[in-house]
């Protein structure tokens, strides 16, 4: 027996589901210096990582990873550091095969950071429905819950 329970709490509505669900964080990574192909964070990235870390202090996390671009694994740099979680990389070409592992990581709490373009396919490759971010757009933060075979998908916005 399943039982889906919704709090609406500051951030949103959040979603508690009985059973051993495994909560997947994805976000894109923050403000890049350039548009070189493997460019550091500009100083409103570096923020707004500081930022993501706040945001998720509470969350217990299993596991950090981050494509192979230095972008990617600064983002999540500051969270890495807080929960004393080394960095895993995972292959920005290959969503599909990182959604597979997550999938065989039943109630594990991990976070992703990935690009505009490998989060949507992510999320999809997870059972979630297709979506778009924009170049421009650093502040969102998904949260895909596997239960049953099934995803369920949380959209938050996080500001610097």
């Amino acid at each position: 027996m399943r039982i889906l329970l919704i709090l609406a709490g500051l951030i949103g509505p959040v979603f508690l589901i009985a059973g051993e669900p495994t909560m997947v964080y994805l976000v894109r990574h923050a403000e890049k210096v350039d548009e070189s192909r493997d460019p550091d964070l500009s100083q409103a990235g570096l923020r707004r990582s500081e930022a993501l870390a706040a945001f998720l202090e509470k969350v217990s996390f299993d596991a950090v990873y981050a494509t192979q671009f230095k972008r990617t694994q600064q983002t999540v740099a500051p969270l890495s550091k807080a929960t004393g979680l080394k960095i895993q990389q995972h292959d920005a070409r290959d969503s599909k095969g990182f959604a597979e592992m997550v999938r065989g990581m039943p109630g594990k709490t991990i976070i992703a950071a990935g690009h505009s373009n490998t989060v949507p396919a992510i999320i999809q490759a997870l059972g979630g429905p297709p979506l778009t971010i924009g170049d421009s757009d650093y502040d969102n933060l998904f949260l895909v819950v596997l239960v049953d075979g099934k995803a369920h998908l949380q959209h938050f916005r996080f500001k610097p």
